[in-house]
């Protein structure tokens, strides 16, 4: 029976850049979702493309103030996260990616 292999959401738990219990459900993004954002720059993986397959996460601010989903607030992205959290969600977007994958 045919198993589509690549699932469309994927979790990974973010305790190594935001403590104990927390995680990042990504989703991902369609052709059509992929398009816009990839005609507007030379990159695969910018900024833009990661903020759209953020579709759920429980990370917060140095106040401890929830963060707005990327999915639905980009800005975050660029205002709110410093460079080591960006680099952390590319690489587990990519290590998961990769492991929720199976090599045929």
């Amino acid at each position: 029976m045919p198993e589509r292999k690549y699932k469309r959401f994927f979790e990974v738990d973010s305790s190594e850049v935001q403590g104990e219990g927390s995680y990042v459900k990504f989703c991902r993004l369609t052709y059509g979702e992929m398009r816009p954002l990839l005609e507007r720059t030379e990159t695969l993986l910018t900024t833009d493309l990661l903020a759209a397959s953020i579709v759920e996460w429980n990370w917060v601010d140095d106040n401890g103030d929830p963060l707005p989903i990327p999915n639905s607030d980009p800005d975050v992205m660029k205002t709110v996260l410093v460079h080591e959290e960006i680099n952390w969600l590319t690489s587990a977007y990519t290590r998961a990616a990769d492991k929720a994958n199976p090599k045929n």
